[in-house]
């Protein structure tokens, strides 16, 4: 959250662009100042987004080979899955791919997440890359749907990596969330007309008009979290190095360096946890709270929506190339059936806020 002088400094720079900057640069930089502002805004504006209980795994060369069989087993069980991916820029070059973020939901009570590590990959030649071939191709050749935000262009750039085909993408069961999200929002929430004001735009109204958004603008993801589930999803690492290697076995690290992997894992797990959420409060999956607790409904009535703007994917950091093969890491999971590897390690690591607790049920 932005100081009162830094939103004041921010506010003005937006206020009294330079003149001389003109064309893309003056748009690239008009657009960086709305999306402090509206980071801040809705942070000011709600509480911090609490993803559903989950066990995180890294896919990379440490994996061992025990760990990639007995989660290619679990997978099997999936009742769904969502997807997100993260790219970075390069200077004069296109943008290059490094990570895909999957979600298993497997079980009624939590799921397991997988970040495949593209610059952190075995060689090809290894039976460890083709065991994490095999697990996505188990994935995408499920039949079952995977949720994405946008289209399935955004998985076409890692074709490069091997582990997959274009035409084996085309053959999968993606489903556009960011599609559904937008149709359903402009079914629920038709305009309404205000009592005590004449003008088009209504204040408690929020259709897409009221709320600043055009009829063919497509929802960020961050907008569809703040507005459906009244929380705030942080996006200020966007432009971020997420090629460093995030797994703390890659690397021996310095404390600094373990507490910037965490915050870039929890950012790039956020992104496809959320869409988790979405399913759920849209009904796509139905879920059944084992208590009740009144519902807040807060909406962003206080946001000025003509200084924000959708979040963009694309990053800046500089890239590092894929480093020599390694000798892999135990990390192995010890269980008697396949679900035990998604039972969470350290209950510490989530915690579910207003003492909610969840079922999570398929729709019949």
């Amino acid at each position: 959250m932005l100081s009162n002088d830094e939103y004041r400094d921010i506010k003005w720079k937006l206020d009294n662009i330079p003149s001389t900057c003109t064309g893309k640069s003056r748009q690239n930089y008009s657009k960086s100042l709305r999306k402090k502002l509206k980071e801040h805004q809705y942070a000011s504006t709600y509480l911090p987004f609490t993803p559903l209980p989950h066990t995180l795994h890294y896919i990379n060369r440490t994996t061992s080979e025990e760990t990639l069989n007995q989660i290619n087993q679990t997978v099997t069980t999936s009742l769904y899955f969502t997807l997100d991916t993260e790219s970075i820029q390069i200077r004069q070059r296109k943008n290059k791919p490094v990570l895909i973020q999957i979600q298993a939901l497997v079980s009624y009570h939590f799921s397991v997440i997988f970040i495949f590590e593209m610059c952190h990959l075995p060689r090809e030649y290894t039976t460890t890359f083709n065991l994490i071939k095999n697990l996505l191709t188990t994935i995408f050749n499920s039949g079952k749907p995977i949720y994405i935000w946008g289209d399935r262009d955004e998985l076409t750039p890692f074709v490069i990596y091997n582990l997959f085909s274009a035409t084996q993408l085309s053959l999968t069961n993606f489903q556009n969330l960011q599609d559904k999200f937008k149709e359903q929002w402009q079914q629920q929430h038709p305009h309404t007309t205000s009592t005590i004001s004449s003008s088009d735009l209504t204040p408690e109204c929020i259709c897409e008009k009221c709320i600043g958004k055009s009829s063919h603008e497509l929802w960020s993801l961050q907008d569809a979290v703040s507005y459906e589930l009244k929380e705030w999803l942080d996006k200020r690492s966007t432009m971020s190095s997420f090629n460093i290697g995030l797994d703390p076995q890659l690397s021996q690290l310095n404390l600094n360096e373990q507490q910037i992997r965490q915050i870039l894992t929890n950012y790039a797990a956020n992104d496809y946890l959320s869409m988790q959420r979405l399913l759920i409060e849209m009904q796509i999956i139905t879920i059944a709270p084992t208590t009740t607790t009144q519902k807040t409904n807060i909406y962003p009535s206080n946001i000025n929506h003509e200084n924000i703007e959708p979040i963009s994917s694309d990053d800046t950091e500089p890239e590092l190339e894929r480093e020599p093969e390694e000798q892999q890491s135990q990390r192995t999971v010890t269980f008697n059936t396949p679900l035990s590897i998604l039972e969470p390690k350290n209950t510490n690591n989530y915690q579910v806020k207003k003492e909610k607790k969840y079922t999570i049920e398929p729709v019949r």
